[in-house]
């Protein structure tokens, strides 16, 4: 019989989603993905696959609610994100939907207060359980981590077993894992909670241990999400070093939570930051307040009215901020990068997130493809910038 999952919150979905399927598969199982409202309403009848994983929006989490899933994810609460159209209890309440009726396994981030709040509250189907996933040492019912491994205190013994919440096992161990670092050779934090949240549902559903470490070998990042394009080495002589600058591909994160997210993988005052778009009625005080301790500068595609750009202006005096209008195709980004290699100092991260839907400007394939081609002709522009650093630094 088909089994039904379901995966909301406000950032990380997608390759939640990605990473069970995953999991499922090198287990053998087959497994159907629907993120869109058609795809979930085609999705939903389905009978001829093990299971079908399904990306609930804020807005498909209440158009879905009758939906009764066999296992239920919410992976965090931002209130940031709620729109003007929305309160913050509403935009949550949206969210809570997805545990509606669940009649196997409701995962929660044992982190997120608000989603533990979510789940004690939530009518369930009798017998459902709720498990809960979180970066440090778990408790009983839980998957946790334990000095970077893995570790299962909900599903690693029979249920009936009265000793089984007396210890734990181990799933698999992040050192071991170079392909799910970052460009700065760390394993981002936002990363950690999508994989422990899909180890539950893979290990609620059957899957053994063994094979889900096996499966992570397998992990690559989506194109545009914290991808390094370029890293280069400023030198201004062979054994003079100014450091090295990375440029960072991840356009497709388009709200203010996810590039902060992507932002605070790096050094504190390392970031040349390139974002823009349209802000879909978001408030970012709370971001360029996050964000101004990470900010080397930034580049902002827009214009010099725009209330982002006002925002800056006001809470970060002293970051600089350069304006590059968007202009018929795809000229701006060129610009853009062209700006941001004026702030370079050495050891930076130069990274295009746009924090807004940049698909108001041109598509996210085509400003991503731009980049990557711009980026790939620096070679003169990063000796000029090397030149320029070893004057500075005599």
């Amino acid at each position: 019989m088909t089994k039904y999952i379901g995966v909301t919150g406000s950032v990380g979905k997608s390759t939640t989603v990605h990473l069970i399927a995953m999991l499922l598969r090198n287990y053998n199982f087959t497994v159907h993905e629907a993120t869109t409202d058609e795809e979930i309403t085609g999705a939903l009848g389905k009978t001829d696959v093990d299971f079908v994983i399904v990306e609930f929006s804020n807005r498909a989490a209440v158009a879905f609610e009758s939906v009764s899933l066999d296992i239920s994810v919410l992976l965090n609460v931002n209130n940031q994100l709620h729109s003007d159209e929305t309160t913050e209890d509403e935009y949550s309440s949206n969210f809570a939907k997805v545990y509606e009726n669940t009649k196997g396994y409701c995962v929660f981030n044992a982190s997120d207060r608000k989603t533990d709040e979510l789940v004690q509250e939530a009518e369930v189907v009798e017998g459902t359980r709720a498990v809960g996933f979180c970066k440090f040492s778990p408790k009983r019912g839980q998957i946790g981590v334990v000095e970077g491994v893995v570790t299962d205190r909900a599903f690693y013994a029979d249920e009936k077993d009265p000793l089984r919440f007396l210890s734990a096992s181990e799933v698999f161990d992040f050192w071991n894992f170079d392909n799910l670092k970052g460009p700065n050779g760390v394993i981002p934090n936002f990363l950690v909670d999508d994989i422990l949240a899909a180890v539950v549902v893979a290990k609620a559903s059957g899957v053994s241990s063994e094979s889900i470490a096996q499966a992570m070998h397998q992990f690559s990042a989506f194109p545009g999400q914290n991808e390094l394009v370029f890293r280069r080495d400023l030198s201004i002589e062979p054994n003079t070093s100014l450091g090295e600058v990375l440029y960072v591909n991840d356009v497709k994160s388009i709200t203010p939570v996810s590039t902060f997210a992507t932002m605070s993988c790096y050094r504190k005052n390392s970031v040349i930051l390139i974002c823009g778009g349209e802000t879909q009625g978001l408030n970012y005080s709370k971001f360029v307040e996050q964000a101004q301790e990470y900010l080397l500068g930034v580049v902002l595609v827009g214009s010099h009215n725009s209330p982002l750009y006002q925002l800056l202006r006001a809470k970060t005096p002293n970051i600089p901020v350069y304006v590059v209008e968007p202009n018929v195709g795809l000229e701006w980004v060129d610009n853009a990068v062209d700006q941001a290699n004026k702030l370079i100092f050495g050891n930076d991260i130069v990274l295009l997130s746009p924090a807004a839907d940049v698909s108001r400007f041109n598509s996210v394939e085509d400003v991503s493809a731009r980049f990557w081609q711009k980026v790939e002709q620096l070679h003169t522009e990063l000796t000029e910038i090397s030149e320029r650093l070893g004057l500075l630094k005599h």
